[in-house]
């Protein structure tokens, strides 16, 4: 096993606030690992630190084993693509024109775009499958719609490292499970290392070979999703009481929350 992407004593501090507080992960090539926690663990701020938009006070980010912070900015974007849970384009243009920026990292400058990246390009809105929203405008889509169009501008980036905070975002169900469904197969196809931020626990634990636990900008938890989604774990760090089942047809965890789950509302400060 190659040895994919590694972080140690990543820690971020902006105005006295410690967002990242010496965190250390792995995500081993061509797996994908759900990042999970709750809401102000500071999983946005870990996944920008980890594909280089954000520069952290104190630790290193490596892939197979080579410091990230040290290759060119365009070297890096062959290799890690970032999808952003609310990114936007900042002009009007068509969803083929917005997966095409996925090709700027192997453009020349001021060069056209050409008939092989063009190829690539409505390759990445077919796996997606939204090829008929090619010469829509992209400020004339949904939520989910425009998420969609992000992934497969990822996509076109023909990364080796793919990380996505809230894929699932404004996503009906049907498109949340044919994201994931995507996205395992660009792991078990492709051989591409994954690191999704979810919200959804459920989702997390069907289609994650490993599960990292953020709390309060610290790892409070990692491995598979039969070893991290416990009962005492969702009490402790959720503040919820659930009951973890097996799920019917594939085996893997299924949680059930009590009614009565959620207590007092709380203030997380972030």
């Amino acid at each position: 096993m190659t040895l994919g992407l590694e972080a140690s004593g990543l820690t971020m501090q902006i105005d006295g606030t410690t967002l990242l507080d010496s965190v250390a992960l792995a995500v081993p090539s061509g797996s994908v690992t759900a990042l999970i926690g709750p809401n102000g663990a500071g999983k946005s701020t870990l996944i920008r630190v980890l594909a280089g938009v954000t520069r952290p006070t104190a630790g290193t980010v490596a892939w197979n084993g080579v410091d990230l912070a040290a290759v060119p900015r365009r070297d890096r974007a062959r290799t890690a693509a970032l999808v952003e849970q609310d990114a936007r384009a900042e002009l009007p243009m068509t969803v083929e024109s917005v997966v095409g920026l996925g090709r700027v990292p192997y453009r020349a400058m001021f060069a056209a775009e050409s008939a092989d990246e063009l190829s690539v390009v409505r390759a990445a809105l077919a796996e997606v499958g939204i090829t008929s929203f090619a010469r829509r405008q992209f400020d004339s889509l949904s939520g989910g719609e425009r998420q969609r169009v992000h992934l497969a501008r990822a996509l076109a980036q023909q990364p080796k490292l793919l990380l996505l905070d809230e894929p699932t975002n404004h996503l009906d169900v049907h498109a949340q499970l044919d994201t994931l469904e995507l996205v395992r197969r660009l792991a078990t196809r492709d051989g591409v290392t994954v690191l999704a931020a979810l919200h959804d626990l459920n989702l997390a634990a069907a289609y994650a070979d490993d599960i990292v636990v953020l709390a309060a900008g610290c790892v409070v938890a990692s491995g598979t999703p039969d070893q991290v989604l416990t009962p005492e774990l969702l009490r402790e760090v959720y503040r919820v009481e659930a009951t973890v089942l097996e799920h019917p047809v594939t085996g893997r965890p299924l949680i059930a929350y009590s009614p009565a789950a959620g207590g007092a509302a709380r203030d997380d400060g972030r």
